[in-house]
């Protein structure tokens, strides 16, 4: 299935308040809620796992709050702030788990992105996805839960 198809399907995906966020980009849910993921380095996946939460980033301390992305965002961000890394765990958040710590705001670009403004509890984590690099985005993240 390619990236149109799979946007169809995402955006096809109900929801109570409609199918679509942002500028034209996909909910996805699954049993608990709308999914919004973290890339992290491995070092934090490794933090997180450690000490049951992740603080964010020198990028996430200096702004206030946890970057997240939608799916629909993930292969630019990764592209943008993470292109230059090898491996890189992407982590799949249950939203819903996040309560109103979590934030739909503008970013610079007019897109909405969520940002987290408490720590990343581990008991959030719902998938995690370790990657080869940035290009795997697409290839290894799906773009729906079964």
């Amino acid at each position: 299935m390619g990236r149109p198809e799979r946007e169809a399907e995402a955006a096809a995906i109900g929801t109570p308040d409609g199918p679509l966020i942002g500028a034209g980009r996909p909910r996805l849910w699954h049993y608990g809620g709308v999914l919004v993921y973290k890339i992290l380095l491995p070092s934090e996946w490794a933090e997180l796992q450690a000490v049951g939460r992740f603080d964010g980033s020198p990028l996430d301390r200096d702004s206030g709050f946890i970057h997240c992305s939608s799916r629909a965002q993930l292969p630019a961000t990764a592209a943008r702030f993470f292109g230059d890394q090898p491996r890189l765990v992407v982590v799949a958040l249950d939203a819903t788990r996040l309560g109103d710590a979590v934030r739909w705001e503008d970013a610079s670009n007019g897109e909405r992105f969520p940002h987290l403004y408490a720590a990343l509890p581990a008991e959030a984590v719902v998938g995690v996805h370790h990657l080869a690099g940035a290009a795997r985005i697409d290839q290894e993240i799906p773009w729906s839960i079964q």
